[in-house]
């Protein structure tokens, strides 16, 4: 089994956009900055808070490097990797390690909220065997 990521708060962070649309990395190392000093257990990037949806694969890699790189192992980074694309969520689940995220957050989309258990269960099961992730509090 592997080691225990965090225990604690994780908190979901936003991703700030500047004015034309693109990722605003001044206002994001100033959020991370905030957690850190404030004794937040653990960082979300990329994930409930509803902007990843919206980004381009391009901006959702650079979103997550820049966190993983920023915070710089003084708290846990977790991947916000999930699509319901599952080949690509896979695909962006390996580049997200790679990066160096702790760990993986994986949402169920509304869509699959719908499908019997067993399902849900099964297609788990697919992206964990894939990507070697750690799944978080999964209550079916």
């Amino acid at each position: 089994m592997k080691k225990t990521v965090f225990t604690g708060s994780g908190v979901a962070i936003i991703t700030p956009f500047t004015e034309d649309g693109k990722i605003d990395f001044e206002s994001l190392g100033k959020m991370l900055d905030y957690h850190v000093e404030n004794n937040t257990d653990a960082i979300i990037i990329c994930g409930t808070t509803g902007e990843a949806a919206c980004m381009s694969h391009e901006e959702h890699v650079a979103a997550i490097k820049f966190a993983v790189d920023y915070i710089d192992s003084r708290i846990p980074v977790i991947a916000g990797t999930g699509s319901n694309d599952t080949e690509y969520g896979i695909k962006l689940s390996k580049e997200a390690e790679n990066l160096g995220a702790d760990a993986l957050r994986k949402g169920l989309l509304s869509i699959l909220q719908k499908l019997q258990n067993q399902f849900v269960f099964l297609l788990f099961c697919i992206m964990f065997h894939q990507e070697q992730a750690l799944i978080l509090n999964l209550k079916l």
